[in-house]
């Protein structure tokens, strides 16, 4: 038998193992097998991971060689791996030494690089090993590599590296892996890291790689991880502050190497002259230099050697005085006779003082007792040291660790220093009332381990029994409770201070309360100051039932236990324990978070007589005060539930199995109303009956196929209820007053009519009740059956948070009211809000409109749906059409469901939370997208995966900064299969506010599903697509009475729309009829389609309209909105939305959600026509009864001072509480609320306009909605011109541009139109604008123009990745308008005027009027662009054969006339409507025209940006361009020149200088009499001596021609013949006088007509040009020199003064000379004269010395 049993077991173990993949092995010694390779993959290595079979960790191995042809590996223990390369084809195993029997894993892993960042590694089950290379560059010293454990729960981890030259030191928690580059250069090491997991099925590992080199920089606080090799030293270098008192070096290893240190010059400071063995483990060493020991060196050298192998945590620290703790170890220089004070720090007194000399001890003095405790409680004592020599010490303190019974009430507190350890004795006395014994320590940053065994004392990782710490308190209950001592170990992650706790649970501190079948119980869960109180309940499992419980089971048949909780959306969890042992978070046997939890007789828990024992807790515990509201209800299936009438009930419906309930209600009750809901609540069918039988001869009431609710009247409750009652309780009923009240029991069935068990919520109420609300969980109702009043309540869980309130319906209308009210005062009651009727309702309630009711705060919902009556006769089709709405009120979470948009609001510190849990459903074909359109704010999504068994709120695994989150059912999949979520996962969405408050529309979408996305009547859908998609959206119109609007304002890409309508008939397929096929290019931005209701071929009621979106090799963005004239449709944030008005009485409306906190702009671009707007705080179609208003562009124009005319006009909205604080003046608040609204608690509101046709015809504008300190601004799209402005109270604006290509550098353009007084600035002076990305959002970079065209600024944008954000600041005046800084005065007529409270120095004069501004427009293009108007009149040149390009923003469909005149050379001239094409340079239509020409072209345009190109060698050019109407008469093709546009001339008989000029006036081809009456030209006649300048000047009228060319200027002249009326006259002459006719060698006369009215339209900018006549001027001599005469005299004058000067000039040049002659002859004279006295006085003087030598020579001779 034994035998049997060993194989059976065997053959479960191979089996396990086959199905692990894992090849099991027994050998004896000396034998040998191959090793199964099969499940080896394309990977880089591959390990062979060896294990014992049966997980036993103390078998024995013995030794086995694992041997390919290039490695042999030798392993000679379990959990130790080899690695071959993954071209290894065959592996030998051979048994060295027995036993050789184990199992070996195939792991297959790519190799890890290890980088010096903070990397996380996994170590599953599937993956129990991973290859890890670290790289030792050439420049470093030594590489460090550490893995650490983060793990608490699992066993341990292991490295084996594969080079010997790598050291390995450390614990199976905490390992490092170290290498010098002494033993080699550029090394690679490869390291397997394998794990133990026997206790989890995954472990996460932190490793991280450090890089050092020969003297390695650090800084001061940096923890620096090495490791020291044998006769190695290292060398670190720290800068120090200019200010410190000691500088702290601290080192943690097992023990102090000689430690050194020096300056920078190697002048030794300190020297600890040998290693020190560590005393304990978690000592740590610390060295005190005080400044002037350093001698106020600004930098260190740190050397370590004569340590090693050694592994250490190296931090340096600044001190302002020496603090000793526990268990640490102090080395202090002691100068002689200089004393220093230490304070020392502990809990108890000082047991000893160690001190380790090497000469000679100090003196030493300490304070005697506990002189003063700080912060943390620690004792501070004083010790001096003095000594006699110069040397260095060693302090050390131990204290005695407290060994006795740690009470609950007195907390234990210590301090420890980073991987420190404590440890602690816990002797505990167990009394029968204990029921948990809880550890507690009050920070994450430590760790505590227990063990029963004191030979595990210090408590080891391997042996303890228990892990916890703040985040997973240990509590022991029941059997874990006769231990009477616990050893516990604490280790610090981090240096801290703790407290550490033991508390006992009593018996008597516990409330349970004992539930019975089929009863129920109401309770409310406290979460105060971070603690809660878990609410326990006794189930009594037993045969016995209570007489009044009906059964329905056959009692020998064991029924299904069923626990239903209803309560808030996942903040409540019920926890089950089988018998009396209390159960927890930590410890349970069954657990359910999704309010219903079945035990089946086949479960392990099950029992069929004893006890449950339940906790109800608060699940996630992240908020404070909070009370949560809960119904717990205990059944079984073999018994009728009773329903209560409010309550919502949960249970589930097995497959093709029944559920029953029994309601009561009295005789008088006037109907009933039953909801079910649930996902795949299709599969179940409701129906009520009297009676539960089989046989059943009663009523029996069915809920429709498609409806979530049934409807039970008064007749169908008396029904039940008579037929309820047996003949004698009738006649009874007979006898007895008419008035006395009956009360009717009816049963409520749920059949189950498919195989999948089914989870379902049902609920019943009457008129005369209120249906009681949970936080998060979602309601609905049906619209026809609210057609009364419906009232709902919800009691607030906490005063902390704001209330969210959503109302959707995708079809329907509903409105409400809320009221808040104090249960404890039922006479304190505010009416908050209410809203009319709409499709979608939102608001958010603040949390300071709860302060006058506090925990007793409830609110009242009236809720009523519109009803609309159809003609489903006259339709002709059976029809089944959803029609429910939902509501929802949270304060936490809420579930979100496909294809329905939510409305939110979200504070900055608040993020709202969502639960997505239908995962599963999603195909693998299919892609989940969230969409987040923007209403007023910015915001980010975050996504985290969690399911029944492991929540992760704080995880965000995807997040966006942006509007779409796409994911494929891949990428979802991989992410449930990476955390093992296989119970029930869901999503967590969070919602995040980047701003103070924001509002957005959160709406979830399945693609490729054709029925998921369905649209909601006047809520904008943001449509975001990749290229070469196609998607579907549907809208059911259920419009009995009104056109249908589809619009589309596209922001980027380009995208064909296909509109085809379906008529939904149950029995019949449907058949699509396309009704509307059309393609948005990438410049068009809108599109409009109206179906009128007279339209049978394309409108249609109860009937789906299918909208296909589809993309080519662009991306899209868009909204499409679908409307009515009678719907308000809601505005986007920033985004011009352009509408359409086509008759005088249209109109159209609108409503805004915006923060009451600041205020709103709204602007209203009028691309043509007029209309009137009016702005109000209610849904009304009356603008008489609207608050603001009219505002249109004449009011504008008053209001800036200005005459011109505008193309806008703009209202302002005051911020709220401006007023509120004029309420006594305007009486605002009651206009805005009713007159009874709650104030000041308001987060967002609504805001209403009607916009109506001021004129005859059809008109188009945009209307654009922004508010202030929202961060958000309009996007700029490629190619399209933007409308924006600065003012005095928009100093600064914020665009926003997705670059299509980011290889191509765009241009902004920016054309300025200002209002006022500038002071003859230059434009570069008025603003400034800055750029950055999202990735480096508070990074902006300034950019400057770098050219300035007339008004026009040109910017070269940065090529940056992700969507750009430019901001334009004003630099004329900053002015804020935050409404403290602003006052106002209005008019509730609208003139709305904000006056600042101190008035500031302006450069920038606003005429007295703040609405002056400066106009912008905007454009962002890939070509050298300037921007024109719709209508305009452009005179240009080309010089340099560049080509000049323009862009246009066309309002509205039309035919654009485009006149071209070529002054000068030959042009060609392109247009395009596709942004695309002229980026490419590829035009639809192209024009050549000669010199002289004059080019008329005319265009049907679409809505959108119109772009030109002009090209030619050389070329002046003269072009207008004008927008009409598609049935407006216009003089193109029709108006001609008379005579073939000859000019005759004829000199004048008397005066040769006046020349007759006859031309034919301009014809009209097919014009009647009137139409010529009505149609006036006006005529010029030019002339000048030059036909080029007779074109470009006379003609296109360029003067500015002849400074640009630097040409002479010759005279030229032209004269205003005036108005004429077609075909006034047959002939026109004029004279014109031709001056100094001798300046011209050639004379020519050009005529220019200009068209000022045809058929009674104004026309401006459209001329005709008559052929240019070439003046034969007359040749005889008296004509020629007639105008000659003046300028011979004026030459002869000249010539004379001329003639007289120089004759004058050579007279005193002659007079000149001959004096200065004179003169030069008398000096020569002088000269000579003084010469000869000279010679002459020479001559005497040698003859008196001649004389005088011969008178002493004849001296001599007589003597």
């Amino acid at each position: 038998m034994i035998t049997l049993l060993s194989g059976i077991f065997l053959m479960v173990i191979q089996v396990m193992a086959k199905k692990q993949k894992d090849f099991l092995f027994d050998l004896k010694e000396g034998k040998s097998i191959s090793v199964d390779l099969s499940t080896k993959q394309d990977k880089d290595y591959f390990i062979l991971y060896v294990r014992p079979q049966d997980d036993d960790k103390n078998n024995d191995l013995g030794e086995i060689q694992l041997k390919s042809v290039d490695d042999t590996h030798k392993i000679v223990g379990f959990y130790e791996n080899a690695i071959f390369n993954s071209k290894t084809n065959e592996i030998n195993l051979k048994c060295i030494t027995s036993p050789c029997k184990g199992r070996i894993t195939l792991v297959n892993s790519d190799v890890i690089q290890l980088s010096t960042q903070l990397q996380e590694l996994s170590l599953t089950l599937k993956q129990p090993a991973l290859i890890v290379q670290m790289d030792l560059p050439s420049q470093y010293d030594r590489l460090v590599g550490e893995f650490k454990l983060l793990d608490d729960e699992s066993d341990k981890i292991k490295i084996e590296v594969f080079d010997d030259r790598a050291k390995l030191y450390g614990d199976e928690v905490q390992l490092l892996v170290a290498l010098s580059s002494k033993d080699c250069e550029k090394c690679k090491v490869l390291v397997v890291l394998s794990g133990d997991l026997n206790l989890k099925q995954e472990t996460i590992i932190s490793s991280q790689l450090y890089l050092y080199r020969d003297i390695q920089d650090i800084e001061i606080n940096q923890e620096i991880q090495d490791y020291l090799f044998e006769r190695n030293q290292n060398q670190y270098r720290i800068k120090l502050p200019s200010s410190y008192n000691i500088i702290q070096i601290g080192i943690l290893g097992d023990l102090l190497p000689l430690i050194r240190v020096t300056n920078n010059q190697d002048i030794e400071i300190f020297n600890s002259q040998e290693p020190i063995q560590i005393q304990q483990k978690g000592q740590t060493y610390h060295i005190h230099l005080r400044k002037t020991e350093i001698n106020n060196n600004n930098e260190l050298i740190i050397q370590l050697n004569k340590g090693g192998p050694l592994k250490y945590l190296l931090v340096v620290k600044i001190l302002d005085e020496p603090i000793l703790y526990n268990n640490q170890l102090f080395l202090q220089p002691f100068q002689k006779k200089d004393p220093i004070f230490i304070h020392l720090k502990q809990v108890i007194m000082i047991k000893k003082l160690v001190f380790h000399q090497h000469e000679q001890n100090p003196s030493v003095y300490v304070t005697p007792e506990c002189a003063s405790k700080d912060q943390q409680g620690f004792c501070r004592f004083q010790i001096q040291i003095i000594n006699e020599i110069k040397n260095t010490y060693i302090l050390s303190t131990a204290s005695e660790i407290n060994h006795n019974i740690i009470k609950s009430d007195i907390p234990y507190s210590n301090y420890l220093d980073k991987q420190q350890q404590e440890n602690l004795i816990v002797k505990y006395q167990h009394q029968i009332e204990d029921v948990e014994l809880i550890f507690t320590v009050n920070t994450h940053n430590i760790v505590y381990m227990i063990s029963k065994d004191s030979s595990c004392y210090p408590v080891r990782q391997e042996c303890a029994k228990y892990i916890g710490g703040s985040d997973h308190l240990v509590i022991l209950r029941g059997d874990q409770l006769k231990h009477t001592q616990f050893y516990v170990t604490l280790t610090a992650r981090e240096t801290t201070f703790y407290q550490f706790q033991i508390k006992v649970q009593k018996q008597s501190d516990i409330d349970l309360k004992i539930i019975k079948e089929d009863e129920t119980y109401r309770g409310v869960l406290s979460f105060i100051n971070g603690q809660q109180k878990i609410h326990y309940f006794r189930i009594i499992i037993s045969k016995q039932l209570d007489q009044n419980i009906e059964v329905i089971q056959d009692q020998d048949t064991s029924p299904t236990i069923e626990f239903a909780i209803h309560s808030s959306r996942m903040q409540v969890a019920l926890v089950l324990s089988k018998g009396n042992q209390l159960p927890s978070l930590e410890q349970y046997d069954l657990i359910t978070q999704n309010n219903y939890l079945s035990i089946t007789p086949q479960d392990e828990y099950y029992i069929n007589q004893g006890n449950y024992t339940i906790g109800i807790l608060n699940f996630y515990d992240i908020a404070t005060d909070k009370e949560i509201m809960y119904t717990l209800t205990y059944s079984t299936s073999r018994t009728v539930k009773t329903l209560h009438v409010g309550q919502q009930f949960v249970d589930m419906a097995y497959g093709r199995k029944s559920k029953y309930y029994s309601f009561y209600y009295s005789k008088n009750t006037s109907s009933f109303y039953i909801s079910l809901q649930g996902k795949d609540a299709q599969n179940l069918i409701l129906k009520v009956t009297n009676e539960i039988s089989l046989n059943s001869q009663g009523p029996i009431y069915y809920k429709k196929e498609h409806s979530s609710t049934l409807l039970l009247e008064q007749l169908q409750l008396n029904k039940l209820c008579l037929n309820g009652l047996g003949d004698e309780l009738k006649e009874e009923e007979e006898e007895e007053d008419q008035n006395a009240i009956l009360f009717c029991q009816s049963y409520v069935i749920i059949e189950n009519k498919g195989q999948e068990n089914i989870l379902y919520q049902l609920n019943i109420w009457n008129p005369e009740s209120r249906i009681e609300m949970k936080d998060g969980q979602q309601y609905q109702f049906n619209l026809e059956y609210l057609s009364k009043q419906t009232f709902l309540y919800y009691k607030i869980i906490s005063n902390d948070t704001d209330v969210q309130l959503n109302i959707n319906s995708h079809y329907g209308y509903t409105r409400y009211q809320i009221e808040i009210i104090d249960t404890q005062n039922q006479q304190a009651i505010s009416l908050y809000a209410k809203e009319e009727y709409k499709t979608q309702h939102s608001k958010s309630i603040y949390k300071s409109a709860f302060e006058f009711c506090k925990k007793n705060c409830l609110l009242k919902i009236s809720l009523e749906a519109q009803q609309q009556e159809y003609n489903i006769t006259q339709i002709g089709r059976s029809l089944d059409f959803d029609d429910l709405v939902y509501v929802t009120v949270t304060q936490e979470f809420m579930d979100i469901q496909t294809g329905i948009p939510i409305q939110i609001q979200v504070n900055q510190d608040s993020p709202r939370k969502f639960i997505y849990s239908q995962i599963n459903e999603i195909s693998t074909e299919s892609k989940m997208k969230l969409i987040l359109h923007e209403i007023y704010g910015k915001g980010t999504i975050c996504l985290s995966f969690n399911d029944e068994n492991n929540q992760n709120l704080e995880m965000c695994e995807f997040q966006i900064l942006g509007n779409v989150l796409e994911l494929t059912q891949q990428q979802i999949q991989q992410k449930l299969n990476e955390f093992k979520l296989n119970q029930n996962p869901y999503i967590i969405i969070k919602v995040f506010s980047l701003v103070n408050t924001s509002k957005f529309q959160l709406q979830l979408e399945i693609f490729n599903d054709k029925n998921n996305h369905k649209l909601v009547l006047g809520i904008p859908t943001r449509i975001k697509m990749n290229i070469q998609e196609e998607y579907f959206y549907q809208y059911f119109n259920i419009q009995s009475n009104d056109d249908l609007y589809f619009k589309f304002i596209k922001m980027q890409g380009q995208t064909y729309i296909e509109v085809s309508r379906c008529l939904d008939d149950t029995k019949i397929a449907c058949e699509q009829e396309i009704i509307i096929n059309e393609q948005l290019l990438a410049g068009q931005s809108y599109s409009q389609h109206i179906i009128h209701k007279q339209d049978t071929k394309r409108y249609c009621e109860l009937c789906t309209y299918i909208i296909k979106i589809k993309t080519t090799d662009i991306s899209l963005d868009l909204i499409l909105v679908i409307t009515s004239q009678l719907n308000f449709v809601q505005l986007p944030q920033n985004i011009a939305f352009t509408d359409f008005l086509d008759g005088p009485d249209d109109y159209n409306i609108y409503h805004y959600s915006y923060d009451t906190d600041h205020q709103i702009e709204i602007q209203i671009n009028q691309y043509n026509g007029d209309t009137q707007m009016w702005i109000g705080y209610h849904a009304d179609l009356n603008s008489s009864n609207y608050f603001y208003g009219p505002y249109n562009t004449i009011k504008q124009m008053k209001l800036m001072n200005i005459t011109e005319q505008i193309s806008y006009y703009q209202a302002i909205i005051p911020p709220r509480q401006h007023l509120e604080e004029n309420d006594k003046d305007y009486k605002i608040t009651q206009q805005i609320n009713g007159n009874q609204t709650l104030l000041g608690h308001y987060n967002d509101d609504d805001i209403y306009i009607i916009v109506k046709n001021n004129q005859q015809r059809q008109t188009n504008y945009s209307i654009i909605v922004t508010q202030s300190t929202t961060g958000n601004g309009q996007l700029l799209q490629d190619g399209i011109i933007t409308q924006a402005y600065l003012s005095k109270l928009t100093p600064s604006i914020t665009f926003y541009h997705q670059q299509k290509n980011q290889s191509q550098q765009l241009q902004l353009f920016v054309k300025v139109n200002p209002y006022g007084n500038i002071n003859n600035l230059s434009y570069e002076n008025y603003f400034k604008i800055e750029v950055s990305n999202d990735t480096q959002t508070n990074n902006f970079t300034i950019i400057h123009a770098f050219s300035i065209r007339n008004n026009q600024l040109t910017y070269i944008l940065p090529v940056l990745e992700g969507m750009l954000t430019i901001k334009i600041h004003s630099l004329l005046e900053i002015a804020t308008n935050e409404f403290n800084h602003v006052e106002y005065s209005f008019n509730p007529r609208g003139d709305i005027i904000p006056i600042p409270k101190q008035p500031q120095f302006r450069l920038y004069y606003f005429s007295n009027n703040y609405l002056n501004r400066i106009d912008l427009q905007i454009s962002i293009v890939g070509q050298d662009v300037f921007m024109i108007n719709q209508n305009s009149n452009q005179i240009d040149m080309i010089v340099d054969q560049r080509p000049k390009y323009y862009e246009s923003y066309i309002q509205g469909d039309g035919k654009l006339a485009i006149q071209v005149y070529n002054c000068l050379g030959d042009l060609n001239v392109s247009i395009t409507q596709d942004y695309d094409q002229f980026l490419k340079n590829s035009y639809n239509g192209t024009k050549n025209t000669m010199e002289g020409q004059l080019t008329d072209i005319l265009l049907t345009v679409k809505p959108g940006p119109i772009y030109y190109q002009f090209q030619s060698n050389k070329s002046v050019y003269k072009f207008t361009t004008k927008l009409y109407n598609q049935f407006d008469k216009i003089p193109y093709g029709q108006l001609i020149l008379g005579g073939d546009g000859q000019i005759n001339y004829l000199f004048g008989t008397n005066d040769p200088d006046i020349i007759s000029i006859k031309f034919k006036p301009i014809k009209c081809a097919g014009c009647d009499m009137q139409q010529e009456h009505n149609s006036i030209i006006k005529y010029y006649v030019n002339w000048g001596s030059s036909v080029e300048y007779s074109h470009i000047i006379g003609l296109c009228q360029y003067h500015q021609y002849n400074n640009m060319n630097k040409l002479q200027v010759e005279h030229f002249d032209q004269k205003d013949v005036g108005n004429y009326y077609l075909n006034q006259t047959e002939e026109i002459i004029v004279n014109i006088t031709v001056d100094k006719q001798s300046l011209h060698n050639q004379l020519y006369i050009s005529v220019r007509a200009s068209i000022l009215q045809f058929n009674n339209i104004p026309i401006s900018d459209y001329e005709l040009y008559y052929h240019i006549a070439e003046v034969g001027l007359p040749k005889n001599a008296f004509y020629m020199y007639k105008h000659r005469f003046y300028e011979f005299l004026i030459a002869l004058f000249i010539l004379v003064v001329f003639t007289f000067s120089m004759l004058c000039c050579l007279c005193s040049f002659y007079r000149k000379a001959r004096k200065l002659k004179q003169e030069n002859l008398n000096m020569q004279l002088e000269q000579r004269m003084k010469n000869a006295k000279e010679k002459e006085k020479v001559q005497i003087e040698v003859q008196m010395g001649y004389d005088q030598f011969q008178d002493e020579n004849n001296e001599q001779s007589n003597q």
